[in-house]
């Protein structure tokens, strides 16, 4: 790795090298199902911690005699209290919840829908947990709401298929802490709607594509979506003493709050990870100089006239190493890093 070096010639460089980061992260998380028969979780448990999910362990488990059934019948909802205030996974507490006859439960109604959707669960306004399916408690089964310790599950039992065909057991389990679990003892395979099954918060959300939940876990989202667009660094002009350049910062998220160019005088290429901030790397020692700007927009211009590398303006040939950071609020870490700028400064 190179660190500060003098090289003649007396000519001015800007060479941009590596990459800059986030690792597109989405708010959301789903499988679709498109037919009833191609659900493959009976018998398994998928565990929402926070923002991760992961596979989970515990069975589905009968309700008990103090289960309350609930008044659903066919595409409806009902607003049910917790016993326990559950922590919403990036910000809040709900007290109830709403819950609809069609498989999906959320902090406040997305309607009654019977019609499994992506774009439905995605778009919905209000933050829900999906296992969206044409369902009908009219036709059979019950749908209950029992308060077992610092647990309130909402469990479908032997739920019937709009139409017939079929029989759903599985129940939902909020915790206290935080958790939220999915518990499938048996699904109907032959229903006439598939399962949209996954979990969004409300608003808007980009669409991550379906997750394979038998070979895609665990997975971290963030409380809001991160594009796939990185964060870049690059200079307006060559180095040249005496001129100025504006070290250009793109692809910035909105809400960032601050950032910073960050000078070095070694250069890290390929990058070193960041672990506070998965997926991003440093690209040099960050211990020569920091330029600090506050509130960016998209981009964000930092100009610095030559003399700002005082005294390199008796040492032409200096190379400096630049790399742009911010803090982004609601990511996988504590913000982004840029791709590298290596500044050779000289006379012409």
């Amino acid at each position: 790795m190179p660190g500060a070096r003098v090289s003649g010639g007396n000519f001015a460089t800007r060479t941009n090298y590596g990459t800059g980061c986030p690792v597109p992260c989405p708010a959301s998380i789903y499988e679709n199902f498109g037919s009833a028969g191609a659900f493959d979780l009976n018998g398994t448990s998928i565990l929402q911690i926070g923002t991760t999910f992961i596979g989970g362990t515990t069975a589905f488990v009968a309700p008990g005699a103090s289960a309350a059934v609930l008044p659903l019948i066919d595409d409806s909802e009902v607003t049910i209290t917790l016993g326990n205030p559950h922590p919403l996974p990036c910000s809040g507490v709900a007290t109830t919840l709403q819950v609809c006859s069609n498989g999906f439960i959320s902090t406040a109604s997305n309607g009654v829908s019977f019609t499994p959707s992506v774009p439905g669960m995605l778009n919905a306004p209000n933050t829900g947990w999906w296992n969206h399916h044409d369902f009908n408690p009219a036709a059979g089964g019950t749908v209950t709401h029992e308060i077992i310790g610092t647990d309130d599950v909402i469990s479908w039992n032997a739920v019937a298929d709009f139409g017939g065909g079929g029989f759903s057991t599985w129940q939902v389990v909020f915790s206290s802490s935080g958790t939220v679990e999915w518990r499938f003892q048996s699904m109907s395979a032959t229903g006439g709607s598939g399962y949209v099954l996954g979990y969004s918060p409300g608003g808007a959300n980009v669409d991550p594509g379906s997750t394979d939940y038998t070979v895609g876990l665990p997975k971290t989202l963030c409380c809001s979506d991160i594009p796939a667009v990185p964060l870049a660094l690059n200079a307006s002009a060559r180095p040249v003493i005496g001129t100025n350049v504006s070290l250009v910062t793109s692809g910035i998220p909105a809400g960032s709050p601050f950032g910073a160019v960050l000078f070095g005088l070694t250069q890290f290429n390929p990058g070193i990870p960041l672990s506070l901030a998965p997926g991003c790397v440093q690209h040099n020692e960050w211990l020569n100089s920091i330029l600090f700007f506050g509130s960016p927009t998209l981009p964000t211009s930092v100009t610095t006239n030559a003399g700002f590398f005082n005294p390199v303006v008796n040492f032409p040939g200096l190379v400096l190493q630049c790399q742009s950071a911010v803090y982004t609020p609601g990511g996988p870490g504590l913000g982004l890093s840029s791709n590298g700028v290596e500044m050779k400064i000289d006379i012409n």
